[in-house]
């Protein structure tokens, strides 16, 4: 008896643990992923995509499709990522579904605020690591890194439901840049008088990345695609006057080391 007994225990217990997980659904050509929490229509998958200035996809929770932004064009700019931030009343009190866009490329990085209509509501300066936090007092800020040495703090006038993520955060599909940083040389030659090239390597799944310049005052001047198909950049130094610049790489939201280029035309 005492036989039977240990092996339908045995039985059950094998059985609740091989009835675990269940695939629900596979998003293909995903850069990144995650879970917001709307004021109106509640929870939605958010995926991000890697295609250049591709919308971005909104999901129900059966995962049918329940909203696409597409990012406008801005002239002399570039859209480097669209929909880390998505809400129906953080940027105002209506309820059509908003997300920021950041564009690289001009004379310093920006970010749109575009509606679900495609339609530009807000902007302002930064375009780098973007973070919405609230404080004790319920107030909403928007914070984002600029150039070289600005971090940008604007103060919301809505609010937004948090989601509970369980000790993990969104999920960046070329996600083992979590442990692969960004790599980037330093120039060469350094000085230049010409061509001077960075050598870099991207973390591991990242199709592209930015490489930007900036003068001693945090002015960006130039902004570069690289492409993780290519070990390196070559810049033309006769494209910039004689001096001292920084520059560095984003990639997978990250911002990699600064280093100097010295111009000496």
């Amino acid at each position: 008896m005492k036989k039977l007994l240990i092996a339908f225990l045995f039985i059950i217990n094998f059985t609740t643990a091989k009835a675990q997980m269940t695939l629900e659904h596979t998003y293909d050509s995903v850069l990144y992923a995650t879970m917001v929490n709307l004021s109106v229509s509640g929870y939605k998958y958010v995926i991000i995509n890697w295609v250049d200035s591709a919308p971005v996809r909104i999901f129900n929770l059966d995962h049918s499709l329940f909203k696409e932004i597409y990012p406008p064009k801005i002239p002399g700019y570039t859209c480097t990522v669209v929909g880390t931030v998505i809400s129906d009343h953080l940027f105002n009190s209506d309820d059509l579904v908003e997300c920021l866009a950041f564009y690289g490329g001009g004379p310093a990085p920006i970010f749109k605020v575009i509606n679900e209509n495609g339609q530009v509501v807000d902007s302002g300066l930064g375009g780098y690591d973007p973070l919405v936090y609230h404080d004790a007092g319920g107030n909403y800020k928007f914070l984002s890194r600029g150039g070289y040495s600005q971090v940008y703090v604007y103060s919301l006038p809505g609010t937004q439901p948090c989601v509970s993520t369980c000790g993990s955060g969104p999920l960046n599909v070329s996600g083992a840049s979590q442990q692969q940083p960004v790599f980037l040389s330093a120039p060469v030659p350094n000085p230049s008088t010409g061509e001077t090239t960075i050598e870099y390597t991207l973390p591991r799944g990242e199709p592209f990345g930015w490489l930007t310049v900036y003068n001693m005052n945090g002015q960006q001047l130039r902004s570069y695609k690289v492409s993780s198909l290519a070990p390196s950049l070559k810049i033309n130094s006769g494209d910039l006057p004689r001096g001292t610049y920084y520059y560095h790489i984003w990639a997978s939201g990250k911002i990699s080391d600064t280093k100097k280029l010295i111009i000496l035309n």
